[in-house]
């Protein structure tokens, strides 16, 4: 190709005219935010995140007077009071302003809601990457790539947990970036409210007050701050994110060091004794080997952002291996902090033997390091592309664009599934390997596939697998939902699978068919991830 056709690149990727562009990005999302909402199912832990913020909100209320104490549903004996409701409480709150009693409509509110906190943390993402970069296009990159990855996308609107951490995690690594370049007073009670804030979601979001800490401390040994001004402004924002945290978790409001202390002791080892889908074998969540996660960001990451991702990391461990000081400026100290933020919490689990499941969700929230970090991956290509345009790095940067929108013809194709996405890296059928939809997002549409195709008054279905069937119900129109009833495997009328936890799903979907006919099967990019049998006289006949 010639040189002629990318002048354009420098004009879009040099200049700050990116403003309109990230105005235009930003109302776009919101519109399809508002568009596709409703078209995701109700997955596996929103029934019980809901429960969290109800139980919360009662206690709040008897807290205040505002309401008589009851011995049931208290948030003392709740098993899940150690959840951070930062999110629930509000999201419950809203559905009763609302005034919503039907199971749709208060999950449809919520994925709605849940995008539009996703959508904070992709515009506190582009602020990052707009501050380090100097420019607004880089900064549109940074956020094209938080909507470009299938599964991260998906998760902004059905997960109420890890999707609305990773959103106030960006929040809050973006605060303390500002606190660091700009070392005020103001500046540390914002880092601090929004650590706080972060924190009251997941209690892992302490990690960014320890990261923050001890990035001022560094700071003070490269002469680039005072003790004084370190101490004051790490007291500072560790009071106030302990003021944030204390008021958006009423579960520390009896006693709030001690419930702290059990809420972090229970982080560190959570209560889960399922277990995982790992190449094949059945691995404990408490046992997972320490190549779990990153094998899981591998495999489910679109290869052109991994790419990025690693020119960005040996760009960072070069300038910080050169450098006496750990970093040179500014720009090379947001790209250490960054890096920190993106490796520190997987090595902290691994350190801890963490119990780990479902893919990478727990580390979810260091996505927007990896946007970060793979856009400074293309700036430093672009850059080289400047210098020298030499055919090479022409053809490098046209593959890029390429892989972005397969990539999002993938996404469009896969909707609203794009929760199962793997990489051209797994090269087996992805169900025989790793847990697909463990979700249960597909749950949706396989039973109103059942529904279009059976018209009888009640049809009655049954899991046979691990996956929650009743709350596939849940984003049912409440009419047709009437007509479903979920019993026992022996006598309903269908069978799902989606072959979590299912030994061999080849061998399961052969005595299936002995037993039975296949009736409809979810596919996504060419995988099956989901199927129904037809069990009733009918199709035996």
């Amino acid at each position: 190709m010639s040189r002629t056709a990318f002048r354009v690149l420098p004009a879009l990727m040099g200049r700050d005219a990116g403003r309109t562009l990230a105005v235009v990005l930003l109302a776009l999302a919101l519109v399809g935010g508002v568009l596709l909402h409703r078209d995701y199912g109700v997955s596996w832990d929103e029934p019980q995140q809901r429960r969290i913020g109800q139980v919360s909100l009662n206690h709040v209320l008897e807290t205040v007077g505002l309401r008589e104490p009851r011995n049931d549903g208290s948030l003392d004996t709740f098993s899940d009071r150690d959840y951070g409701v930062a999110f629930e409480l509000p999201a419950v709150v809203l559905e009763r302003l609302l005034r919503l009693d039907d199971s749709q409509q208060i999950y449809h509110v919520r994925h709605l809601l849940t995008f539009v906190f996703f959508l904070v943390g992709v515009v506190a993402t582009y602020l990052l990457a707009e501050k380090r970069f100097a420019s607004r296009s880089f900064g549109v990159v940074a956020a094209t790539l938080m909507f470009l990855h299938p599964r991260i996308f998906a998760h902004g609107f059905f997960n109420s947990k890890d999707s609305v951490f990773m959103s106030l995690w960006a929040v809050g690594l973006y605060t303390l970036i500002r606190l660091l370049d700009s070392p005020t007073t103001r500046n540390a009670i914002i880092a601090g409210c929004a650590i706080g804030l972060a924190s009251g979601v997941r209690v892992v979001g302490l990690g960014l007050l320890l990261l923050g800490i001890a990035s001022i401390g560094v700071s003070v040994l490269a002469r680039e701050t005072s003790r004084r001004a370190a101490v004051k402004h790490s007291a500072l924002m560790s009071l106030t994110a302990g003021g944030a945290l204390f008021l958006v978790w009423p579960y520390l409001w009896s006693a709030p060091l001690q419930n702290l202390r059990e809420a972090v002791a229970n982080m560190a080892r959570f209560r889960w004794g399922g277990s995982n889908r790992y190449f094949g074998e059945f691995v404990v969540g408490s046992d997972t080997p320490w190549h779990y996660t990153p094998v899981w960001i591998g495999i489910t990451t679109p290869i052109f952002i991994l790419f990025l991702l690693a020119v960005g990391i040996w760009q960072t461990a070069v300038m910080a291996a050169r450098s006496k000081r750990l970093w040179i400026d500014r720009r090379s100290r947001t790209d250490v902090v960054v890096l920190a933020a993106l490796v520190g919490p997987i090595l902290a689990t691994s350190t801890l033997g963490s119990v780990l499941y479902d893919g990478w969700r727990q580390h979810q929230f260091v996505y927007p390091a990896i946007a970060l970090l793979a856009t400074k991956g293309l700036h430093t290509l672009v850059a080289a592309w400047r210098q020298q345009r030499h055919y090479a790095n022409t053809v490098l940067l046209v593959a890029i664009i390429l892989s972005s929108a397969l990539t999002l013809l993938w996404m469009v194709r896969a909707h609203p599934l794009q929760n199962v996405y793997f990489n051209n890296l797994v090269v087996a059928e992805p169900r025989e390997v790793f847990d697909v939809d463990y979700w249960g997002l597909a749950n949706q549409r396989a039973l109103e596939a059942i529904l279009r195709s059976d018209d009888r008054p009640l049809v009655t279905v049954a899991a046979v697998s691990a996956t929650p069937l009743e709350v596939g119900l849940y984003g049912i129109h409440p009419r047709a939902r009437e007509r479903l009833a979920v019993i026992n495997p022996e006598e309903a009328d269908y069978l799902i699978t989606n072959y979590r936890s299912v030994p061999s799903p080849r061998r399961q979907d052969e005595l299936l068919t002995a037993s039975g006919s296949l009736f409809h099967r979810i596919i996504v990019g060419g995988d099956i991830i989901l199927s129904v049998y037809d069990m009733t006289e009918e199709a035996a006949r």
